[in-house]
């Protein structure tokens, strides 16, 4: 009885490419942090309570999504708000990446004129 034994003389490679190491950090968002968009009846914009100009708002909800897992934005109209102002909003947050839009409404302000006894 004879036994043969091979060998492969190459050892079986594989080429791969790694990207160079970035040195530049990407900052990401808090992953608690909701984000609500305002608008008052002047048409005054607001992100998280800070103001923020209309045409800035897409690109920055757009950073602020991009490595979010649930991509959920709130929006809180003053009462007086036109409804092509509040579409606006809501189709600009959409188009910016939010899979989900929730419409808020502050608690109604208790003043003389609707206070019921």
């Amino acid at each position: 009885i004879i036994f043969m034994v091979m060998i492969p003389k190459k050892v079986p490679e594989m080429s791969v490419r790694v990207p160079p190491e970035s040195t530049k950090k990407i900052q990401k968002p808090p992953q608690n942090e909701t984000l609500v968009i305002g608008l008052t009846k002047d048409g005054a914009v607001t992100l998280n309570r800070q103001p923020i100009d209309k045409t800035a708002l897409p690109n920055k909800l757009e950073k602020l999504l991009e490595y979010r897992d649930k991509k959920v934005i709130f929006v809180n109209f003053d009462d007086d708000v036109t409804y092509n102002a509040a579409v606006e909003i809501l189709d600009t947050a959409k188009r910016s990446g939010a899979e989900v839009l929730g419409i808020m409404k502050d608690k109604e302000k208790k003043t003389p004129d609707n206070l019921r006894l």
